[in-house]
């Protein structure tokens, strides 16, 4: 209680330290050209909008008065620095003799007076009288309120909207339009949540069937005897889950709990089987482009060639394949360096059980055997068909393949009695990746929150500012900025349109080649959920690890991928954007 306490005093205290950044909107007029093309003189003037709009290259774009030769852009760094860059059009050129008048508002002061650059564009830097540094950006404090919370083992759900909420008040939104868009933003994974709640109702009917603890024992007298080769195995076998039949995490809460019996007679350490899960869940989207990994791909492609930078047409997993490997070698440290010592557990009841009936586990196969298995393969067929029917591998499809599967195992009597096992399983299933669905919710609430307070593109101008033109250092701060985002908002798949808009025109501008560009985005967006305690990525590990609440979804799930993964990542990435630069 006294940590807690104190720590609320800190958060008070940074909000009550922070200032809020003024807006700015530009207009630009400028005096015609003479003879010669050369502008004799231009004024610049930059005044603060009645409404607090901030699209600022858009409005900058839009006011632009016809025959004026220029175009205006501007950009904001993380110590709230406004760079107004005025480039030529035409044929017209600002030179040496171009007189440059540069008005302000007031509360505001020239960083540096305008110049003239070696492209013949005029810069200027313009702050606040009083600016927020770098280290009191919103998403990075943040962030570190977050992690700091979930450390001290505070509730998940309440230690994200505890950050969100913070992350809103030191940006100086209103609280009203604060809790407004946390709540819209949640929407954004309604179809999720869904999914995962009808997949743990299939869950649930699976392990009441007998058909799961069946598979686990095939599995135990296979793979039963190595610990180490049944770690491989698993992670095999969750990396199906992303490709071969993109089913997710859904796999984890069907496969996972009647295996721990046989992993606890082996003494394995569930942190390097949550390692193993991990990596099923991430490089294969990574590397690969199918399942989910084509929606990565896409989704890669499509913001790079948005950002200036065309790549449609190129087959980019080549270039993925330093990243797989890079994960592929944190998996091995973990499984054979880090926790290759037995750990004990004892054998507990799973807290969320189906009832079983002994006879269906080690009997013969029965109808209801036949139900639940072509229930199971209803589920996948649904996916196979919704993404060859509808490419990009349609969400919806995991929720209705659940029901479609339910559906066969209540004709098949699998859920018998029919009507009041039905019930119970989907109260089961929603006990089972309830919890899951609701923390994806809040994520998705809380990435709504980041983006409004404008802290993320902040971050990133703030990095560059930092770094100048070291390659080296830029790569670095790229692969920290990547780190940070994806900390925050939970997902790799909503970083990469974040940073691909900055970070694209950046490093053309640095000479990098398209592939350096190509990996660093990649690895830049793909670090960060795993080991985050709000990504699906570390939720479904703990889902099927904890089922007898023996594994902690923080110090076992959480840090161990992070370490084992985020870290190979970040530095293979580096190595190959250097040597490909």
């Amino acid at each position: 209680m006294k940590k807690l306490v104190a720590l609320l005093l800190v958060l008070l205290l940074l909000v009550s330290l922070t200032a809020c950044s003024n807006e700015v909107a530009e207009e630009v007029t400028e005096e015609p050209a003479p003879a010669g093309n050369v502008v004799p003189a231009v004024e610049i003037t930059v005044t603060e909008p009645a409404d607090g709009s901030l699209d600022i290259a858009t409005g900058l774009a839009t006011t632009v008065v016809e025959d004026v030769p220029a175009a205006p852009s501007i950009m904001v760094d993380g110590a709230g620095r406004w760079l107004l860059v005025v480039a030529p059009m035409g044929e017209y050129v600002f030179g040496a003799d171009t007189n440059i008048t540069l008005r302000i508002p007031d509360g505001w002061e020239a960083a540096e007076p305008p110049t003239i650059d070696d492209y013949g564009n005029i810069v200027a830097m313009i702050v606040p009288e009083t600016y927020a540094p770098i280290w009191l950006n919103p998403v990075l404090l943040s962030v570190i309120v977050m992690i700091v919370l979930c450390l001290l083992k505070f509730n998940i759900i309440l230690s994200v909207i505890i950050a969100a909420v913070f992350a809103g008040l030191i940006s100086g939104i209103p609280l009203n339009t604060l809790m407004q868009t946390f709540i819209t933003g949640m929407a954004g994974m309604n179809n999720i949540a869904l999914a995962y709640g009808l997949l743990g109702a299939l869950a649930y009917a699976l392990q009441a069937s007998g058909l799961a603890a069946k598979f686990a024992n095939v599995l135990e007298r296979i793979f039963g005897k190595t610990g180490k080769l049944f770690l491989l195995v698993l992670a095999v076998i969750a990396s199906f889950s992303q490709n071969l039949i993109p089913i997710h995490i859904a796999f984890v809460p069907i496969l996972v709990p009647p295996l721990l019996a046989m992993m606890n007679k082996l003494k394995i350490d569930r942190r390097a089987a949550a390692c193993s899960i991990a990596f099923g869940l991430k490089a294969p989207y990574i590397l690969l482009p199918f399942g989910f990994g084509l929606i990565f791909h896409n989704i890669l492609i499509d913001n790079i060639t948005d950002s200036g930078l065309d790549v449609r047409g190129m087959s980019i997993w080549p270039y993925m394949i330093p990243l797989a490997g890079a994960m592929l070698l944190g998996l091995l440290i973990a499984i054979f360096v880090t926790y290759r010592k037995p750990r004990e557990y004892a054998d507990k009841p799973l807290l969320v059980a189906a009832p079983v009936d002994e006879d269906d586990i080690k009997g013969k196969f029965k109808l209801k055997h036949w139900g639940a298995l072509l229930g199971a393969c209803a589920t996948f067929g649904m996916q196979i068909w919704a993404n060859w029917a509808f490419p990009g591998s349609p969400l919806w499809a995991l929720s209705l393949g659940a029901v479609t599967a339910l559906l066969i195992m209540f004709a098949f009597g699998t859920l018998s009695p029919r009507r009041e096992k039905l019930n119970e399983t989907v109260k089961g299933g929603i006990g089972l990746m309830g919890f899951i669905a609701f923390v994806m919710l809040v994520a998705a609430g809380y990435a709504g929150v980041l983006r409004a307070t404008g802290g993320i593109d902040a971050l990133v101008y703030g990095a560059f500012n930092l770094v100048g033109d070291n390659a080296l250092l830029a790569l670095i701060a790229m692969q920290v900025i990547g780190l940070l985002i994806t900390m925050g908002i939970g997902t790799s798949f909503g970083t990469i349109p974040l940073i691909a808009a900055v970070f694209v025109p950046f490093m053309v501008m640095m000479d990098f080649s398209t592939a350096a560009i190509i990996v660093t985005i990649a690895a830049a967006g793909a670090t960060g959920d795993a080991g985050m305690p709000q990504s699906d990525t570390a939720l479904g590990p703990t889902a099927g690890l904890d089922a007898d609440g023996q594994h902690d979804h923080i110090w076992d799930t959480c840090i161990p991928t992070f370490m084992h993964f985020n870290f190979p990542i970040k530095i293979v990435g580096i190595i190959a954007a250097m040597i490909l630069m």
